[in-house]
């Protein structure tokens, strides 16, 4: 099963199922596999900044 994750900032919703290929990133690529360089395409706040979690997981 492919998890969903929040943005805290803006309220994004990233779905594997739909991914983001607007960014280049094909349907089907889990949040975990995401290039570390990956930001927002709401608000551009990094999805793996350091220490700071800006996406949360949804529960299903």
């Amino acid at each position: 099963m492919s998890h969903r994750y929040r943005c805290r900032i803006c309220g994004y919703i990233y779905n594997p199922a739909i991914s983001d290929p607007k960014e280049g990133i094909a349907p089907g690529t889990l949040f975990e596999r995401l290039p570390q360089n990956y930001r927002c395409p709401d608000c551009h706040a990094y999805a793996f900044a350091g220490g700071r979690k800006p996406f949360e997981l949804l529960e299903n």
